[in-house]
C-alpha cells in the first residue's frame, strides 16, 4: 500500500477535516492546470504522463467490461480521460463507440494529436457542468478510474445525474481510503450507488488483486435495475 510520503501530497500527517479540503470550485480549478498547481508532487498529472504509464491499468479495465458486458456496440462515457490512454485502448479492442468528459484543455488536445480516431469524442467540461446536460439513459456504461476521488463533496449531485444518464452500467476504480490530502474525497460507491435501489453492485475487488493500482482502490460494477 502507499504511504503519504511516497505522493507527497500538501497534507498533514493527519486526515484532513472538511474545510480544510478543496471545495468545488478549488478542485475545478486545480484540475484545469494541474502541473502549474502543485510543484510539490512527484506526479504533477502531465497529460503526457498518462500515455506512458507502465503497467495493466487498460488492461485491466477491458477485462472487467467484457466479464459483464458481452456486447461490443455499447456506448461508452469515462468520466476524466485525461489524454485518452483508456478510451483508446477499448477502441482498439472492438469497444470503438467510446467518449469522455474532461475538464483539461491540455489533455484533450494531446488525446487529439495522438489518438486522431477519438478527435471529437471527449466534451471539455467540468462533470458538473456536463453530466446534467446529458439525457437519460444516454449511455450503456459509465466509468471512471481515479477520478471521483478527486471531486470535492460539494459536487455529490454528479453521482445521481451518473445514474441517471447510464442506461445499464457503471465501473468505479477509485481511491476510497484516502483522507490526507487536500483534493482527496473518499467515498463508499457501493453504498452510494444502491442507497435507492435502482442499481445493484454486481462485483467489486481490490486494485491489488489485479496488480494495477495500490490497495486503496477498489474496483466496482454496478447494474442498473429495472422494475
Amino acid at each position: 500500500m502507499g504511504k503519504k510520503n511516497d505522493y507527497n501530497y500538501s497534507s498533514t500527517d493527519q486526515d484532513l477535516t472538511e474545510s480544510e479540503k478543496f471545495t468545488a470550485e478549488e478542485a475545478q480549478n486545480f484540475w484545469r492546470s494541474p502541473t502549474q498547481k502543485n510543484s510539490q508532487d512527484k506526479g504533477l498529472n502531465n497529460p503526457t504522463d498518462y500515455l506512458s504509464f507502465n503497467d495493466n491499468r487498460s488492461p485491466v479495465l477491458l477485462e472487467i467490461i467484457e466479464k459483464h458486458c458481452d456486447q461490443k456496440d455499447i456506448k461508452i462515457l469515462e468520466l476524466g480521460p485525461n489524454s485518452g490512454r483508456n478510451l483508446n485502448y477499448l477502441y482498439q479492442h472492438g469497444l470503438t463507440d467510446v467518449h469522455g468528459i474532461e475538464i483539461n484543455a491540455d489533455a484533450i488536445s494531446l488525446l487529439n494529436k495522438t489518438f486522431p480516431h477519438l478527435a471529437g469524442n471527449v466534451k471539455l467540461s467540468s462533470l458538473e457542468d456536463e453530466l446534467p446536460s446529458l439525457g437519460n439513459d444516454e449511455f450503456d456504461l459509465i466509468f471512471s478510474m481515479a477520478v471521483l476521488e478527486h471531486i470535492s463533496n460539494e459536487s455529490d449531485f454528479i453521482l445521481e445525474e451518473i445514474k441517471r444518464v447510464s442506461s445499464r452500467f457503471i465501473i468505479t476504480i477509485e481511491d476510497e481510503i484516502t483522507s490526507w490530502s487536500e483534493r482527496h474525497f473518499p467515498r463508499n460507491y457501493r453504498a452510494i450507488f444502491e442507497k435507492n435501489n435502482d442499481w445493484k453492485e454486481i462485483y467489486s475487488a481490490n486494485c491489488d488483486e489485479y496488480n494495477c493500482l495500490d490497495d486503496r482502490f477498489f474496483i466496482r460494477v454496478f447494474e442498473k435495475i429495472y422494475k
